[in-house]
């Protein structure tokens, strides 16, 4: 358990602990594309999703000591945007 010391005692535990980390995060990016012939030109048309299965990703854990949520985690990362689809066609001459 965590609990606080009085002011001015030295400190006895390691500032970093090895193996201790956030929560991981994965995430599946996916690419179709198709070629279509024309005469001897070709367009082409490309559908492509990032984080395609839209998995949440957590921030780390609450670090502030007293706090009610010490060393939870509540929230998701802020630069997570979740799934982001983009499609494009590309006429090659």
């Amino acid at each position: 358990m965590f609990a606080g010391q009085p002011a001015f005692t030295p400190r006895t535990n390691p500032v970093f602990h090895d193996g201790m980390n956030g929560p991981g995060a994965w995430f599946l990016d996916m690419t179709l594309t198709k070629g279509i012939p024309i005469g001897r030109y070709r367009l082409e048309a490309r559908v492509e999703a990032y984080n395609a299965f839209n998995h949440l990703v957590w921030d780390q854990p609450e670090t502030t000591f007293g706090n009610a949520n010490f060393g939870r985690v509540t929230r998701k990362r802020a630069d997570s945007l979740g799934r982001e689809i983009q499609v494009g066609l590309r006429f090659v001459f």
